[in-house]
């Protein structure tokens, strides 16, 4: 079925050059009960987006609008770049991600969990798991389209490349992607939430992350930002 999934790619995704329009929220708190802000963030964003015939996890964002509301920014060690760059990263299909990267599909265990019907299509959802994640994808039983994936990091696995995580380690890791099909019959990506958190080492003190990205608008254009 992954094989299936994987070959079928070209078919059910874009394989032009497009831009994609959207909003990016970014939510960060003391607790896990979201209940102590620590700031929110918003933007609006439009990022090239290459042909889903081929693996690719990054690309340029063009930060159109923002804003900030600062709360309580007060002795927090940690600073989030990047995000508005989860419309590459966490784009599940463009990205491989988990065992739609073949060569490493026989690290995985699969198990056929439900069938079940989402806009009128019969959906099979499909769990996967080795040692460094797991998750669930979501795949159209006639087109073979994954049109949600659940993406769940073991954090003991993740390699950290951030001088930051010499003062915290991170506890949790996962994200979901969700796709659309426009009347061209093609299913082109559509949200995003993703949320992390880390713990202070040798103490009590913890920081959660939510991210959510909207997509709004896909256009063609043959000009990739500067």
């Amino acid at each position: 079925m992954i094989r299936n999934v994987v070959a079928a790619i070209p078919i059910n995704y874009p394989t032009q050059q497009e831009q994609i329009y959207g909003i990016y929220r970014e939510h960060a708190y003391w607790d896990s009960l979201q209940t102590k802000p620590i700031y929110k963030a918003e933007t609006l964003t439009k990022a090239d987006k290459f042909s889903y015939a081929k693996k690719e996890t990054d690309g340029n964002v063009h930060i159109l609008e923002h804003k900030l509301d600062v709360i309580n920014m007060d002795s927090v060690e940690i600073r989030i770049y990047g995000g508005i760059h989860d419309v590459h990263y966490d784009d599940f299909v463009l990205g491989r991600h988990g065992p739609l990267r073949l060569s490493r599909l026989n690290d995985y265990e699969f198990k056929i969990k439900d069938t079940l019907v989402y806009d009128g299509r019969p959906v099979i959802q499909l769990n996967y798991s080795n040692k460094k994640s797991k998750g669930e994808l979501y795949i159209d039983v006639n087109s073979f389209a994954l049109i949600r994936a659940i993406r769940e990091r073991n954090p003991k696995e993740i390699e950290e490349d951030f001088k930051l995580f010499n003062i915290y380690e991170r506890l949790n890791w996962k994200s979901l992607t969700s796709y659309d099909i426009d009347p061209d019959g093609k299913w082109r990506l559509k949200f995003i939430h993703y949320n992390t958190s880390f713990k202070r080492k040798n103490s009590t003190k913890s920081f959660y992350l939510n991210t959510t990205y909207f997509a709004t608008q896909h256009l063609s254009e043959g000009t990739l930002i500067p």
